[in-house]
């Protein structure tokens, strides 16, 4: 890993004093429908649909999710996501999926194509690791923007997390009152077919920006999104980062102007630490980010790199493994579900059921009217039982297990 000059600054900029930093909202990048992965403790198991139409499954207001943020998104992007197998689902339907099981929200770059179909299959590793492997298959970029998780181009998600944190650190030149309501979080959302544009432009007026170069951004159409809260920097780089602009901050005014993304950026912070602590930082960042610099001083050491390497140095100071945590396989009895299915005919559903849990499935001679009949229910970590029952009940009807064989069989009447 390269050393850094004692000298040198950061774009254009002084480095802090040394001190341990303060340090704003994670931004972690990562070179990083069907069933969707729960999130609690409990084993879950993830399996295809593959017998039924990709809009088996329906992402749900976000505001019925409760997106997780700060230290609990972090720990929950450690946890093991015990299985998950997509095959030919849409992409904008599978990540909707997991965002909203998993509590991630993300957001997808236009750039990237929501209507691809992917193949795709993990099994106990950690929904950081997924995501990364997920953006690796396909052949895009992953990063984390404050509490949202941003799938888009390789080249953008390099450098968007490390981009807006330094954003954020122009606008805490501003006068106290101007920078501290604009990197305060506020709720995003907007509706179906919103403008970008529009949207920017909204943004800026609302936290009383002055705002040039707006006519860079092109017209275009976006779907309805409900993200957790942002503050500006982070809420502003999302909606600009499809478009490759980021902006910059005016010196002592509250104005911006906005400017193409940089194919590169760094952050440099020092670090108050023991001579032994920092020989140990050089090693990990040596082994997980080769190319951040780093300098001995003679109170700890400074590091320039991006706003992920300084989260590792953070997560490893604080006493925090920066090895993620995979839960052990899920033992027999402790397999849940989650599952959500909207208007689709019950024999379809409960066929496909059967396939995925390797039953083979028989119908009462009394039911087959039945089957067509459409059905719409969500279950979350539910037991195979309380999943058959959830799909079956609405139609007034039951079933039996027997070996491998699954009975589909009316209701007893009340």
């Amino acid at each position: 890993m390269p050393e850094m000059q004692d000298n040198e600054a950061l774009a254009g900029r002084e480095p802090p004093n040394s001190g341990n930093s303060e340090h704003g909202p994670s931004s972690d990048a990562w070179d990083l429908g069907s069933w969707i992965p729960g999130a609690c403790p409990v084993f879950c198991c993830l399996l295809a649909l593959l017998a039924l139409p990709a809009n088996v499954v329906t992402a749900r207001a976000a505001d019925d999710v409760g997106w997780l943020t700060g230290d609990r998104l972090g720990r929950q992007l450690e946890t093991s996501v015990d299985s998950l197998r997509w095959a030919s689902n849409p992409l904008r339907g599978a990540l909707g999926s997991l965002a909203r099981s998993q509590r991630t929200a993300i957001f997808l770059d236009r750039r990237v194509d929501p209507d691809q179909t992917l193949d795709f299959s993990v099994q106990n590793e950690p929904l950081r690791e997924v995501m990364q492997r997920l953006a690796q298959s396909l052949r895009i970029g992953v990063c984390r923007v404050g509490p949202v998780v941003y799938f888009g181009p390789a080249d953008t998600a390099t450098v968007l997390g490390t981009v807006v944190e330094l954003r954020r650190d122009e606008i805490r030149r501003w006068p106290a009152s101007v920078s501290a309501r604009l990197l305060a979080a506020q709720p995003v959302a907007w509706p179906e077919l919103a403008q970008p544009r529009e949207l920017i432009g909204r943004l800026a007026q609302q936290s009383r920006i002055e705002i040039d170069g707006l006519d860079q951004v092109p017209h275009d159409l976006w779907p309805a999104a409900d993200l957790p809260p942002l503050d500006f920097a982070e809420h502003l780089s999302l909606l600009l980062a499809g478009f490759e602009l980021t902006f910059e901050a005016a010196e002592t005014t509250p104005r911006i102007r906005l400017v193409p993304l940089p194919t590169s950026a760094t952050i440099e912070r020092s670090y108050r630490m023991s001579a032994t602590q920092a020989e140990q930082i050089v090693d990990l960042l040596g082994k997980q980010f080769p190319t951040a610099e780093t300098a001995r001083r003679t109170d700890g050491l400074a590091v320039r790199g991006s706003i992920e390497a300084h989260h590792a140095v953070d997560r490893w100071m604080r006493g925090g493994s920066t090895a993620p945590t995979k839960r052990p396989p899920a033992a027999a009895g402790q397999v849940r579900y989650t599952l959500e299915v909207k208007n689709q005919p019950v024999g379809a559903v409960a066929k496909a059921l059967a396939e995925r849990l390797g039953l083979q499935i028989e119908y009462d001679p009394q039911i087959r009217d039945k089957l067509q009949d459409p059905v719409s229910f969500r279950v979350e970590e539910a037991t195979r039982d309380q999943l058959l029952e959830a799909l079956l009940r609405p139609a007034g009807l039951t079933f039996e297990v027997s070996g491998q064989t699954l009975t589909v069989v009316p209701a007893a009447s009340p």
